[in-house]
C-alpha cells in the first residue's frame, strides 16, 4: 500500500513539474516583435496593466488620430452651418450637423439658380484636432476623403491639401493602406483593393511603437517578470532601449513623410518596432541647391537629423547597455509619447536643451523657451493654415524661403544605399504623384537604361513604359520569354497589388494602342488579382463593349456600381447601353445619376446629348451641348451642332 502511495505521489510530482515546465517563461535574446508567431492584442489589453500610460496616451495626437464622426470628436461647430467655396470649379459646400450626424451639401449656382445639389454623410474624422480635422466617407467599405478640412489653428473651413487650384477630387480621393496605416492603427484591409477595408480601428495604439503584444501578454501570464531597471524585457519593445537606427525607424515610419518606395515584395504591414525601416521601405525627398527654410508637415525626423545638435550628440558613444542612445539626441529626448504636447510646458523642453548646453551663451537675458528662437513655429509647404515647430535646430532662423530652383535629385532619407530598382521607382512615383517636371522622367529613363528585366524590377520597368505611353517598348518587353514566364507566375492577391498593377498597365496601354486581343488577356488577369480596384474592371468592361460583348460589359458595370454606387463612369456607360437597347427611361435615369455624382464628367453630357437627340428633345440637346462646351471650350463640333439647333 505504501509503495502504491509513493508511486502516486511520485506521479503527481512528475505531472506537476511537467505542468510547471510548460508554463516556464520563454527566455528571449531578441525582441518578440520579430517573432512570426506574435500577434496584436489591442490597446484595451495594454490598458489593463498600463493604465497610467493609457490615460495619458489617449489624449496625444496619436491617440486621437482617427475616430467616427461624432460631436465629441469633430471640431466643426454643432450649431453653425459652415460654408466653403471652391472658386476654381464653382462648387460650394454647406457643412452642418443634423440629428448628431455630420453632413456635406455640395451645390453649384448658375446665377441665382441651383443647378447641382448632392448631400453626403460624413462617417469618420481623420486628424487629432491639434492642427486639422479631415473627413472620410465609407461607401461599402471603400474609404474616400471628402472635400473639406477644418483647420483648427485658424478656426477655418477650407479645401484639403491637394484639392485646391482646380484639383478638387470631391468624394473620390481614395484613402489607401499607406495613408490609413500612418494616420491609424493597422486596419483590416481587403487584398485586391486600393481603399476597401473590412474594419477600421479608431486611433493609433500602443502596438504601433511597442510592437505586437500577444507574446508579451502570454509570457507575463506565465510569470515571466523582468526587472527592467537591470535588464531588457525582450517580450515587448521599449523604444528607449533600441539603438539609434531602430529607435528612429519607429518615429520615421510616420514622421518622415515623403515619396515612399517599398522593398520588393514588402507591404505597409511588414514593418514592426525592432526593425530598421529600410528593410521594408525607403522614403525619398527632393533636394535643392542651397539651404532651404521650406519643409513639409511630417518632416520632423528629416529636419532633426539636419541639425548640428543631432550630428554632434550622436558622435558620442553610450556605455549604458540598457539605453544605447543615452546622451544622444533622439525624438524621445524631448517628447514623452504617452503625454500630449498640449500638456507639455516649454520648460520640459528647456531641460532637454540645458542637459547639453550647460554654459549659457544665449544672448537673450532670461534663457527660457529655447525652441521659440531655435525651433520656431512656421508654415508647412504642403498643408495650408497650419503652423508647426520646425525641428531643424539652428542658431538663427532667417525669414522667408531661400530655396534655389536647381533640383539636385531625390534622396532616400532613411537609406544610404537604396537599390537601382528603388531609385527608379522613386523617380516614377515623384513624377506620377507629385510633380510632372520632365527632369524626373529623364532621371528614371537614365536609371532604367541598362536594366535587364528581372523579378525585382519588372514592375518599375512596366510603369516607366506606361508613364511614357511607349507601347513599342512595352510590346518588346512582354514578348521576351523571360518576361512572359514572370508574368505567367503573377497569381497573388496582395495589399499593395504590385502584380495586378503591372498587368493592368500592360493591358491599358495595349488597349489604348488598339491591340485588343492581348489587352483583354492582361486586363482580365489584373481584375482576377485585384477584383476590388474598380477602374480595372471598368477598363475591361469598356474593352469588352468595344469588341461587341455588350451583355458582358453591362453585367460588369452593374457589378461595379453594386460595389460603389457613386461610380459615375459606370452609370454613364450603362446609360449608353440602355440607349442601344432602346430602353429610354432607364437610360435617362442612369445618365442623370452619373451627372448628379459628377456634373463635370464630359462623357456623361455627351451621352445626355445622344439621348436627347434620340428623343428629339431640342431643349435637352441644347443643355447637354452647353455643358460639353463649358467643359471643353475648344470643341468645335459641339459648337457647330448647337448653332444649327438654335
Amino acid at each position: 500500500m505504501k509503495a502504491l502511495v509513493g508511486f502516486v505521489f511520485l506521479l503527481f510530482v512528475l505531472v506537476s513539474c511537467k505542468d510547471q515546465a510548460s508554463k516556464k517563461p520563454t527566455v528571449r535574446t531578441s525582441f518578440a516583435s520579430l517573432d512570426s508567431n506574435n500577434y496584436y492584442v489591442g490597446i484595451e489589453t495594454c490598458a489593463s496593466c498600463h493604465q497610467e500610460h493609457f490615460e495619458g496616451f489617449k489624449h496625444t495626437g496619436m491617440g486621437l488620430s482617427y475616430e467616427s464622426a461624432h460631436q465629441g470628436k469633430s471640431l466643426i461647430p454643432v450649431k453653425d452651418t459652415l460654408n466653403l467655396i471652391d472658386e476654381d470649379l464653382n462648387f460650394q459646400y454647406n457643412i452642418f450637423w443634423k440629428d448628431s450626424v455630420l453632413y456635406s451639401l455640395e451645390y453649384r449656382l448658375k446665377g441665382k439658380d441651383t443647378v447641382h445639389q448632392l448631400l453626403m454623410k460624413v462617417d469618420d474624422v481623420i486628424g487629432s484636432g491639434h492642427h486639422t480635422n479631415s473627413h472620410i466617407q465609407n461607401r461599402n467599405g471603400y474609404a474616400y476623403q471628402m472635400p473639406f478640412t477644418f483647420y483648427v489653428q485658424d478656426n477655418l473651413l477650407d479645401l484639403p491639401p491637394g484639392f485646391d487650384k482646380g484639383a478638387n477630387s470631391r468624394f473620390f480621393r481614395q484613402i489607401d493602406i499607406e495613408c490609413m496605416s500612418c494616420h491609424n492603427s493597422y486596419p483590416e484591409h481587403v487584398k485586391g483593393s486600393t481603399n476597401k477595408f473590412k474594419n477600421i480601428p479608431e486611433g493609433i495604439n500602443c502596438e504601433r511603437c511597442h510592437g505586437p503584444g500577444g507574446l508579451h501578454v502570454e509570457e507575463k501570464k506565465k510569470g515571466g517578470i523582468v526587472d527592467v531597471d537591470k535588464e531588457i524585457d525582450y517580450s515587448i519593445v521599449n523604444p528607449g532601449k533600441l539603438d539609434l537606427d531602430l529607435q528612429f525607424s519607429i518615429c520615421q515610419r510616420c514622421h518622415l513623410q515623403g515619396n515612399t518606395v517599398l522593398e520588393e515584395g514588402k507591404s505597409f504591414y511588414d514593418f514592426v518596432p525592432g526593425m530598421s525601416l529600410k528593410e521594408v521601405m525607403s522614403v525619398y525627398l527632393p533636394r535643392y541647391k542651397g539651404d532651404s527654410n521650406d519643409f513639409i508637415m511630417a518632416s520632423h525626423v528629416d529636419r532633426l537629423q539636419m541639425s548640428s545638435c543631432f550630428v554632434e550628440s550622436n558622435m558620442k558613444s553610450s556605455t549604458d547597455s540598457l539605453y544605447p542612445t543615452k546622451g544622444q539626441l533622439t525624438c524621445i529626448t524631448c517628447h514623452n509619447p504617452h503625454q500630449s504636447v498640449k500638456s507639455s510646458s516649454y520648460k520640459s523642453y528647456d531641460i532637454a536643451c540645458n542637459s547639453c548646453h550647460i554654459e549659457k551663451t544665449c544672448s537673450v537675458n532670461e534663457i527660457e523657451n529655447c525652441a521659440s528662437c531655435h525651433m520656431p513655429k512656421s508654415s508647412a509647404i504642403d498643408i495650408p493654415h497650419v503652423s508647426i515647430t520646425d525641428h531643424f535646430i539652428k542658431k538663427k532662423h532667417s525669414k522667408g524661403s531661400k530655396r534655389k530652383s536647381e533640383f539636385k535629385g531625390l534622396v532616400a532619407v532613411n537609406n544610404t544605399n537604396p537599390s537601382e530598382r528603388s531609385r527608379l521607382q522613386a523617380y516614377l512615383n515623384q513624377y506620377d504623384k507629385f510633380d510632372t517636371d520632365p527632369i524626373l522622367l529623364d532621371s528614371a529613363i537614365n536609371i532604367a537604361h541598362n536594366m535587364s528585366p528581372n523579378e525585382n524590377n519588372i514592375h518599375a520597368l512596366v510603369q516607366l513604359y506606361y508613364t511614357q505611353k511607349d507601347s513599342r517598348s512595352m510590346l518588346s518587353l512582354i514578348k521576351s520569354n523571360k518576361v512572359k514566364e514572370m508574368l505567367k507566375n503573377f497569381k497573388q492577391l496582395s495589399h499593395e497589388n504590385y502584380e495586378a498593377w503591372t498587368l493592368f498597365r500592360i493591358g491599358d496601354l495595349l488597349a489604348d494602342s488598339g491591340i485588343d486581343g492581348p489587352a483583354t488577356i492582361y486586363l482580365t488577369k489584373a481584375c482576377d488579382l485585384a477584383p476590388f480596384i474598380l477602374e480595372f474592371k471598368n477598363k475591361l468592361a469598356s474593352l469588352k463593349f468595344r469588341n461587341q460583348e455588350q451583355g458582358l460589359a453591362k453585367k460588369m458595370w452593374l457589378e461595379i456600381i453594386k460595389e460603389d454606387s457613386l461610380h459615375y463612369q459606370s452609370w454613364s456607360n450603362l446609360a449608353y447601353v440602355n440607349m442601344i437597347e432602346s430602353n429610354w427611361t432607364e437610360a435617362k435615369k442612369c445618365i442623370e445619376i452619373a451627372i448628379l455624382y459628377n456634373p463635370d464628367y464630359i462623357k456623361a453630357w455627351e451621352n445626355y446629348y445622344l439621348l436627347a437627340k434620340s428623343l428629339n428633345n431640342a431643349p435637352l440637346m441644347i443643355k447637354a451641348l452647353e455643358e460639353v462646351i463649358r467643359l471643353n471650350p475648344n470643341n468645335s463640333q459641339a459648337k457647330q451642332i448647337l448653332k444649327s439647333i438654335r
